[in-house]
């Protein structure tokens, strides 16, 4: 905790004394959130991404028998329960502004399991960029921890902001793009690698209950996805962006 609330201070005063605005990604830690609070109070101009699996798993999981613990090693790795309530308070606050993934598609078998003998040849890093919006939504909306608005704004309108995508992306109007998803937020289920579309052989999520789910998935206005079906792949649209929508500057 303390290595990341230092790297992060020592980033943004770099930052600070050469009058940019940075992004800090994978926040993880009370002792770095806190790093980035300070920062900010300076006037450093500074934004900050987190991901799924710093909200909802802890690091009790390094501590499962066998070698269960290596399904989760990433960088930085998760954290304390404490620190999960204090993402979990900034996100509601606004403090956090996106919510991505992180993610990385090592398998369990052939990949994972490398690191049997030596820590260090463990593949880094975890898969979820399938689950992302269906945990945000039932530990944060429907846990009551955040709004809906906040749901939308830190997986969409908030990125499209800070790369300069916006409006293009991340809004519904008139000249933007139709990216709309329909979400469902009654239906249940339960995390699995096997009912997962994400081509790895296990979710670090494994048998959480979700709440909430896409019911249809529209690229600019053509339908790509429904039910957890993809209908048509490959149809991606090169973007031009320009200078990032500074969207809380300080200075």
């Amino acid at each position: 905790d303390l290595a990341e609330a230092e790297a992060i201070s020592r980033f943004t005063y770099i930052a600070q004394m050469a009058e940019v605005p940075v992004n800090i990604v994978h926040l993880s830690s009370e002792a770095g959130l806190m790093a980035a609070k300070s920062a900010r109070q300076r006037g450093a101009d500074i934004y900050i991404e987190s991901c799924p699996q710093y909200f909802i798993l802890d690091d009790s999981c390094y501590y499962l028998p066998g070698f269960e613990g290596a399904k989760f090693v990433c960088s930085p790795p998760v954290r304390s329960k404490h620190s999960q309530t204090a993402l979990w308070n900034a996100l509601s606050a606004g403090s956090i502004d996106t919510i991505s993934t992180d993610h990385c598609s090592f398998n369990w078998k052939g990949q994972k399991e490398l690191g049997r003998n030596d820590f260090s040849q463990i593949p880094n890093g975890l898969p979820g960029i399938e689950h992302r919006p269906v945990l945000l939504y039932t530990y944060g909306v429907a846990a009551g921890r955040i709004s809906e608005n906040q749901f939308v704004a830190s997986l969409s309108e908030n990125t499209a902001r800070l790369f300069g995508m916006f409006p293009q992306k991340g809004q519904i109007a008139v000249g933007s793009d139709a990216d709309i998803v329909v979400w469902n937020p009654s239906c249940q289920g339960t995390l699995t690698a096997q009912n997962q579309v994400q081509n790895v052989d296990y979710t670090p999520y494994e048998g959480l209950k979700i709440q909430g789910g896409a019911k249809a998935v529209f690229l600019r206005g053509e339908l790509a996805a429904e039910n957890g079906k993809v209908l048509f792949e490959n149809q991606g649209k090169y973007i031009h962006r320009h200078s990032c929508d500074y969207y809380h500057k300080n200075s």
